[in-house]
């Protein structure tokens, strides 16, 4: 069971660092925004290079989410094999849990964005 919620943990902070560095520091490509906006209503008239322009603020701040799951994932590993079991189950448990009912939400709720966005984290 303890290398299950290790290999689980591991599979929550890779997702989240990348998610983090695909949406705020490389956000601008072609590849990413391209892939991801084309998913997303744009009012009429506006071109997916300038739907990504007026998506860039909100999305750097929404990764700010994903790149502390993965702190708080990281921290959980690290306290745990330091000696502080208690509390690094606690942080492995609630990242766990945290990034499991974000991501059952986005899979229910957004289908038509979360294909592209895995394709995108792909080819960056």
């Amino acid at each position: 069971m303890i290398i299950l919620v290790y290999l689980f943990t591991i599979i929550t902070i890779l997702f989240h660092l990348v998610a983090f560095l695909w949406e705020s520091i490389f956000w601008m490509k072609p590849v990413v925004y391209e892939n991801i906006v084309v998913g997303m209503a744009a009012p009429e008239g506006i071109s997916l290079l300038q739907h990504a322009s007026i998506l860039e603020g909100l999305f750097f701040n929404q990764e700010f989410y994903n790149l502390f799951i993965a702190l708080g994932a990281i921290a959980g590993l690290v306290l745990f094999k330091k000696g502080s079991a208690v509390v690094g189950k606690t942080l492995i448990c609630y990242t766990n849990l945290f990034a499991l009912g974000a991501g059952w939400y986005w899979l229910s709720h957004q289908p038509p964005t979360w294909v592209p966005s895995c394709r995108a984290s792909l080819l960056c």
